[in-house]
């Protein structure tokens, strides 16, 4: 058990210090797999806080359009009910 821990913690090491050589080239950071890895999971939470951006943007857009929908239609009935009075 102990022995695998070390391993554990060698390939932890090995990994962090693959992904700091990585980043100081200047390329993309790989995901690391380790469940144990803090990289792993900033990563996951930065993705998660970027997909909850995206929806949010996505909810914003679609009821700015739902609202201009609205508008437009109030605008012509509007117009249809001026213009029937005019007739009149």
């Amino acid at each position: 058990m102990k022995e695998n821990l070390w391993v554990d913690a060698l390939e932890a090491c090995r990994m962090l210090l693959r992904f700091q050589r990585h980043t100081r080239r200047g390329r993309q950071p790989f995901l690391c797999a380790c469940v144990r890895c803090p990289i792993f999971w900033d990563s996951v939470k930065a993705r998660r806080s970027e997909d909850e951006r995206k929806a949010q943007k996505e909810e914003e857009k679609r009821v700015k359009k739902e609202l201009k929908e609205k508008k437009t239609k109030q605008e012509k009935t509007e117009k249809k009910e001026r213009e029937k009075e005019a007739k009149k």
